[in-house]
């Protein structure tokens, strides 16, 4: 960029003594921007990945318990642990040895599954909820786990359209239906199921359909 533009590339004049910015002793720009600015910048994004996706790591690794043919009871441990107030919420969790004999007779279960493995999808449609209540909700967990953030990210530009200067007064129940409209555009609607929705609600004139 600075060729395209005849931008000449030097170095900030050095000090003996410097303490608001690098004092990097080098004659070769190339080198100064590399050790001054290229180098912190990765060190940096590399420390804020970690921080951000190291504590997740494991809580995602230990699904692989869930999978046949991988996986060990440490890992569903973990996930009870860290799951334990979802699994309670829905009626599923029990105690701690009756969820490690449901792991047990899943596993078993899960080694006659065709197939040396199979995916999630796959073992939460062969998961009874009454026989295995918490692998059932723990499958139903990670099957929803974003894998990308398209979806998000779709969904703020999306509301940036919607929500205008104008239409700022937009309830949020209606805002929302309008955003799902939107992002969903290729999913057919049915008519004649919206109107009798319509018909259903409670009004002060009876509409005819």
């Amino acid at each position: 960029m600075c060729e395209k533009y005849e931008i000449p590339i030097i170095i900030p004049r050095t000090n003996k003594r410097q303490v608001y910015r690098s004092n990097v002793d080098i004659t070769d720009p190339e080198s100064y921007y590399r050790i001054t600015i290229f180098l912190p910048f990765l060190d940096a994004m590399i420390t804020e990945i970690k921080n951000r996706f190291l504590i997740h790591r494991d809580i995602l690794s230990s699904f692989s318990c869930l999978v046949s043919g991988s996986g060990n009871i440490n890992d569903f441990d973990i996930l009870i642990k860290f799951y334990e107030d979802d699994l309670i919420e829905n009626g599923a969790f029990m105690t701690t040895e009756q969820a490690h004999a449901e792991y047990l007779l899943w596993k078993r279960q899960t080694s006659e599954f065709p197939g040396s493995k199979s995916s999630v999808i796959e073992n939460l449609n062969r998961c009874e909820k009454e026989m295995f209540p918490n692998i059932h909700e723990l499958l139903r967990i990670v099957v929803v786990i974003p894998v990308t953030t398209a979806t998000p990210e779709r969904s703020y530009s999306t509301l940036k359209r919607l929500k205008t200067y104008l239409r700022n007064t937009t309830g949020e129940n209606r805002l929302t239906a309008l955003a799902l409209m939107n992002i969903y555009y290729n999913i057919d609607i049915n008519v004649n199921e919206v109107l009798n929705k319509l018909d259903q609600k409670s009004r002060r004139m009876n509409i005819i359909l």
